[in-house]
């Protein structure tokens, strides 16, 4: 019996991003006292994952007990990660009674130390921080100010050579100076029925008759994801304020959820040849 067919997308060279997301962190739903960090890293390993009070950029010594101090680490979280979810992992404070409760309205840093290497993975050469939620509503603190976006397409789908993420500066820019509580992902961060090479559907018509596993489809939108959120002003935005993300049409495909059953229906016969309901 001959070898099955590889259809990951992991790194696939056919699939021409400009960049892909290797490491990176994502601020999560954050309250006056908790927080949600996501993190992705190059390689499974040990990790120390690091809240703190005092910037870690440019601080990259070596983790010991001194340094600690010196840095006022509010928490130092050792995890494992496998490679089963993609090389990623979600520190969360509000589900983990070792961690002591963040102050509230206070700006912290954080990152990730990589035991096994001995070196800072992520933290130090840009700045990761998040501000907590302030915890008494009538103060004037709590005036809101937040960033929304949707419809993230950096680049032109007829020359996805070519690209135009400078709104992502100017946006982080202006979150910052109107010091933004969060930030609304408002639907289609990404587009998985995009350009050619990238379009997820026609990819599976495509190889349909390979029999692809869940495995296989996991890595298709693990790289889309990839690409899109590998962009460094996306990644900027990303790191420093809570993100409330929700999906829309083009994290599937284009229409979704306003299709009748019908129409849905006709959509997919044409992807998949199945000419039945």
């Amino acid at each position: 019996m001959p070898n099955k067919k590889d259809l990951t997308f992991y790194n696939l060279k056919e699939r021409r991003w400009l960049t892909r997301l290797d490491r990176g962190s994502i601020v999560g739903h954050t309250s006056s006292s908790d927080t949600k960090l996501w993190f992705r890293f190059k390689s499974k390993g040990k990790y120390l994952l690091v809240i703190s009070k005092k910037s870690l950029k440019n601080n990259i010594e070596k983790i010991s007990k001194k340094y600690e101090e010196e840095l006022a680490f509010h928490c130092a979280v050792e995890v494992e990660v496998d490679g089963t979810s993609d090389f990623t992992c979600v520190l969360d404070t509000f589900n983990d009674d070792s961690i002591l409760k963040l102050e509230a309205d206070t700006v912290y840093y954080y990152g990730a130390y990589n035991l096994d290497e001995d070196t800072w993975e992520i933290g130090v050469e840009n700045s990761h921080s998040f501000k907590t939620m302030p915890d008494n509503k009538s103060d004037k603190s709590w005036d809101i100010s937040f960033g929304l976006y949707s419809c993230h397409m950096p680049f032109d789908p007829k020359n996805p050579s070519t690209t135009d993420a400078s709104m992502w500066d100017l946006m982080e820019k202006e979150l910052k100076f109107s010091n933004a509580k969060f930030v609304i992902g408002g639907g289609d961060q990404v587009y998985t029925d995009g350009v050619d090479y990238l379009n997820i559907w026609n990819w599976l018509k495509k190889i349909k008759d390979d029999n692809p596993t869940v495995k296989d489809m996991y890595s298709w939108y693990r790289d889309i994801y990839r690409g899109y959120w590998g962009f460094p002003g996306v990644k900027a935005v990303h790191r420093q304020f809570p993100h409330y993300m929700m999906w829309d049409d083009h994290e599937i495909m284009d229409g979704w959820g306003s299709y009748t059953k019908k129409e849905l229906s006709n959509q997919l016969d044409t992807i998949f040849e199945w000419e039945n309901e």
